[in-house]
């Protein structure tokens, strides 16, 4: 490697390579030294919990991860609080959406008994996404539009083995084909929906 290269595409390097320690060279190649196998384990670990804490949608400053475990109250309100900001405002979009649709929730309330499960299967299915996703990119630049293609194919599979079972308890529930099929089309919906911004979220974030 060089001087300059990124410690994140040593570490990788050095465990593609079955190798101990990672000669640097100059723009010659002329040896300069070596990362030793302790710095290697001491660069992993830092980049686990860098893309934990990332992951998690705790913002930070640059090369501040560890120091934020133990950081003052203060500075851990700073760093968690942008995120939930972002988190807020798709609650709020997501409220505007439900007031929209009020003539048909207070025609058929029985609507409203879903809302808690899909709210719940989305975040659970873009939280699954974006993490993927960031792991994918840690092991190497990731080809966004190969990456969305594979996605375009798991991301309705997951919708209609996840509708369809919703459908299946809609109906156990109530008895009604057409609210069952609305309830199992809007879980579809929001699955596929979620696999896609689980991934151009983080993308346009990272970038």
């Amino acid at each position: 490697v060089r001087p300059h290269t990124d410690r994140e595409h040593v570490a990788l390097l050095a465990i593609n390579r079955k190798i101990k320690a990672v000669p640097v060279v100059d723009g010659e190649n002329h040896f300069l030294g070596v990362v030793p196998e302790n710095s290697i384990y001491q660069i992993l670990q830092e980049e686990h919990v860098e893309d934990f804490i990332r992951a998690a949608g705790i913002h930070h400053e640059q090369g501040s991860f560890i120091d934020v475990l133990k950081a003052r109250t203060g500075r851990v309100l700073r760093a968690r609080i942008p995120w939930l900001l972002i988190g807020f405002l798709g609650g709020a979009l997501a409220t505007f959406v439900v007031k929209f649709f009020e003539g048909s929730l207070e025609e058929k309330l029985s609507l409203a008994f879903f809302i808690p499960i899909i709210l719940y299967m989305g975040a659970a299915v873009g939280v699954q996404s974006e993490t993927l996703f960031l792991r994918s990119e840690l092991l190497g630049p990731v080809d966004l539009k190969k990456y969305l293609l594979r996605e375009l194919k798991i991301g309705p599979a997951l919708g209609i083995i996840i509708g369809a079972i919703t459908f299946g308890f809609a109906w156990l529930l109530f008895r009604d084909t057409r609210l069952a099929l609305a309830i199992g089309l809007a879980m579809f919906g929001t699955i596929v929906t979620a696999v896609f911004v689980g991934v151009l979220i983080p993308t346009l974030l990272l970038k």
